[in-house]
């Protein structure tokens, strides 16, 4: 694993620069979360498609039912909803330390520099 320190100043410029265009941002999170949040737009944003698939058939589902089940079913997205918003800022900080992650991994091992005594 290679730690971003290791490396060279243009790689570090580098991973820096595609970090700023590839890292998720608060604002929109809080935005999806606020007015797509029942549906899992949060979740879509932060790349959980799994949970956030649900969220969506879980919501559609309750809104094609009886009114008892859908009762019910509504608190529950409710409270997954409550849930996730309490754990937005964790949530993002996680995805956008794998991103940049996975940015040091594809940017590659430290380039060696070698001295002239060593070139000699």
């Amino acid at each position: 694993m290679v730690d971003e320190t290791q490396l060279d100043l243009d790689q570090q410029h580098q991973i820096k620069r595609r970090y700023r265009q590839q890292k998720r941002r608060l604002t929109p999170l809080i935005w999806l979360w606020l007015l797509a949040g029942l549906l899992g737009g949060q979740r879509y944003y932060l790349k959980q498609y799994r949970s956030a698939v649900a969220m969506t058939l879980l919501l559609l589902f309750a809104l094609s039912v009886g009114w008892f089940t859908w009762y019910l079913l509504v608190v529950i997205n409710l409270g997954w909803w409550l849930y996730d918003g309490f754990h937005l800022k964790r949530w993002l900080n996680l995805v956008n330390a794998q991103i940049r992650q996975q940015l040091v991994q594809q940017v590659g091992p430290p380039r060696m520099h070698l001295t002239n005594e060593e070139v000699n």
